[in-house]
This record gives C-alpha cells, structure tokens and sequence, in this order.
C-alpha cells in the first residue's frame, strides 16, 4: 500500500522519482529499482520478504542502505550510518547512488518539513552527502545538494548571494552573448553541432 509522507506525496511516487534522478545519471550501473530501497526502514515489510520476492543481490543493497536501529551505537546513530554507507562501497557502488538519490529528493522537498529539521538536514547534506557526490563525479547533483543546503541553513545570506548573481548576470548579458557569439559560428562552419551557453557560479561556490 501506500503511505503518507511530510508533503503529503504518495510513497511510491517518491521512490519513483528517486529512481529517475539518479538512473538519468548512471543508467548504466542502475538496474535496482530504488522503490524497495526504504520499504524494510518505513514498512511492516522485512528484509526476508524482499529476497524471497526480488532475490539476494536486491536484499542486499537493501540492508546495506536501511538505517539501522539499534539499543547501542558505536560512535552515535548518524556516525555509524555514514560507516555503514561507505562500508557498502565493498559491495556495490549503487548502494551510494541510492543514498545520494534519496538525500536529492529529500532536499528538494525540505520545504515540507519542521523549522529544526530542515536545518539538520541542511547540515549534514553539507558536511557529508555533498562531498561524497562530489568524490563520486556527481558534479550535478553535488552543486544542487550544496545551494539546497545553502538555502536553509542560511536562508537571508542564500538570498543576498543569489541576488548579487542575478543583477551581475543581467548587466552582462550583453557582453556574454558577444562572447558566445564567434564560438557558436565557428563550431557552425565547421559542422559540429553545439549548445554554447555562459553559466554562472552557484551561490554556495561564492559564498
């Protein structure tokens, strides 16, 4: 069945859309579908059910990306699920991917959640998931992870930033444009088909 999350999306709808962020990524390594990846954490549903119906190579990217709960941690809860996390790299790098996914989609819908904990969320998409997107060559996702962090642990200073981006890119759009422009001809002149297109920084690269 389907279950109610903070923002009021359907369950299977977000793993859905958890798959999809991460298979337009790495389509070639990405043939577990993320829908099963947080059923044995959020459901009656156990680990044994997920092997006998998907096998044990599903089973166990499950178990490795299921928080665990437990009377007694190592270091504390969040430490012990980072190791875990980076254990799993022994196995199987989609282990990561789907982490990273979730933590995307997560992100993106943090606007759903309490004042306290966006910020916690914040923060350790800055302190951990950012910078392991960034060592796996996620370049994409760990800028979004970063200006999404940003955002809310420090909404007036994001703003500020993101303002000062906006106006420079408007006074300059000329000159960038006229910069472009003999790119653009020359790759034309020669038959290469090109997109040419002037980005500017992320808010959290200047900041």
């Amino acid at each position: 069945g389907l279950r109610t999350i903070a923002s009021s999306a359907d369950y299977a709808d977000t793993d859905v859309e958890n798959s999809l962020l991460i298979f337009e990524k790495t389509p070639e390594v990405f043939y577990v579908d993320e829908s099963v990846g947080s059923v044995v954490e959020d459901t009656d549903h156990t680990l044994k059910e997920i092997r006998e119906m998907f096998g044990e190579d599903v089973a166990t990217l499950v178990n490795v990306v299921t928080n665990k709960k437990s009377n007694h941690y190592e270091t504390s809860l969040q430490v012990d699920n980072y190791k875990q996390m980076l254990q799993s790299i022994h196995y199987d790098i989609r282990a990561l991917l789907l982490k990273l996914a979730d933590r995307l989609h997560n992100m993106r819908t943090l606007e759903s959640m309490l004042p306290h904990k966006r910020l916690k969320i914040a923060s350790e998409t800055d302190y951990f998931y950012a910078p392991l997107a960034n060592r796996l060559g996620l370049y994409r996702i760990k800028t979004e992870l970063e200006n999404l962090s940003f955002r809310y642990r420090l909404p007036n200073e994001y703003e500020e930033v993101k303002g000062q981006i906006a106006r420079y890119v408007a006074s300059h759009a000329d000159a960038a444009e006229a910069w472009m422009t003999p790119i653009r001809e020359a790759l034309q002149r020669r038959g290469i088909e090109a997109s040419v297109e002037c980005q500017p920084r992320s808010a959290y690269s200047i900041w």
